[in-house]
């Protein structure tokens, strides 16, 4: 349950870019069908046909990282 002045930041946000509510609505029903824990892989595997079910446009891209100055890993 929301209280009211979170559920004012919440509306607030949702009416600044209306991609918003229907990736939440997404991102909640994964959780509901699949629970909690999940890879971050599973997870993105589960997400990404929900969001496509729901018209929702996206594009995954890699995020490289540097760790003292050295390549990391990439998300």
């Amino acid at each position: 349950m929301f209280t009211p002045e979170a559920q004012r930041h919440r509306e607030n946000q949702e009416e600044k870019d209306p991609r918003t509510g229907p990736i939440m609505a997404a991102d909640i029903a994964v959780h509901r069908h699949l629970g909690r824990g999940l890879l971050e892989s599973a997870w993105e595997e589960s997400l990404c046909p929900e969001l496509d079910l729901r018209g929702t446009d996206f594009r995954k891209f890699d995020v490289p990282l540097l760790t003292r100055g050295m390549a990391g890993c990439v998300l």
